[in-house]
């Protein structure tokens, strides 16, 4: 615990600013990363649904059906949609 003069920080020192500033790059570099990770994942996602849907006009009605709902909406809801078509 620091008495004598509370108000002293990292900032005070050379040595602390640029400790300081070197955290605070490592921690930019580290957000920017971060987001061009989940911008490529995004895009990959993108590109697989773009995919699959244009393999849509060369298949059989029913398999159509059963594939866009797979894809627009998720793998666990064909099963309920099976269940109605019969």
């Amino acid at each position: 615990m620091r008495l004598s003069n509370p108000f002293f920080s990292l900032w005070a020192t050379e040595t602390g600013t640029i400790l300081g500033k070197t955290f605070i790059g490592i921690a930019c570099a580290a957000g920017v990363v971060y987001f061009l990770v989940l911008l490529a994942f995004i895009v990959r996602a993108i590109l697989n649904i773009w995919r699959k849907r244009s393999a849509f006009p060369g298949m059989a009605k029913g398999l159509r059906i059963h594939y866009m709902v797979s894809v627009i909406l998720g793998s666990n809801v064909h099963k309920s949609v099976r269940l109605f078509q019969q």
